[in-house]
């Protein structure tokens, strides 16, 4: 059995760290990604910020040890690529051919949307908080640390048929060198 080594993630929200984690369990025990793959937990850790100057220093240091290293970001609503490029800009030139770029069009969320079959427009928070409301209660309501709580409930091939990001997700994720 081939062991990998093991990716890195960056992810914008702080609850984004525990959704990730069993999203990527789940994949790789359905088999979309390898069986061997392991991401721990300590591996997935927050964004300091689009512009911080830390985040040079985490990545850097990332790349001496781990494989790839993917980083997950908001786009809110605006131009994908104009998101990619300005974090481009914060990408130390000795370690981009290993960071793999992942551009959400507005955030975790849209993956829950469309995993679950939830039409949205350009906002999926409040289509998944209307969703649960209709769902549960009229005092159903959505928050943050309620992300990794949808992970058994997606439609992974509904995602993988609809969403370029989740596709770019995968494709980020089986970059993976072995050991």
């Amino acid at each position: 059995m081939v062991e990998y080594g093991e990716p890195y993630l960056v992810v914008e929200d702080y609850y984004g760290r525990a959704f990730f984690k069993a999203l990527i369990d789940r994949l790789v025990s359905e088999g979309h990604l390898p069986q061997d793959l392991s991401v721990p937990r300590r591996n997935i850790r927050r964004l300091p910020g689009k512009c911080n100057v830390k985040l040079k220093r985490i990545l850097a240091s990332a790349a001496d040890e781990y494989h790839p290293i993917v980083l997950v970001l908001d786009a809110e609503g605006r131009p994908a690529n104009e998101v990619r490029r300005r974090m481009e800009q914060h990408v130390p030139p000795s370690c981009r051919e290993d960071i793999k770029i992942v551009v959400l069009d507005y955030c975790a969320e849209e993956w829950i949307c469309i995993g679950l079959g939830i039409e949205f427009s350009d906002d999926p928070v409040r289509a998944l908080r209307s969703w649960l409301r209709k769902r549960k209660e009229a005092s159903a309501d959505y928050h943050k640390y309620m992300l990794a709580k949808f992970v058994p409930e997606l439609d992974l091939e509904r995602l993988i048929d609809r969403s370029r990001s989740f596709k770019a997700f995968l494709e980020a994720l089986r970059d993976i060198r072995p050991r």
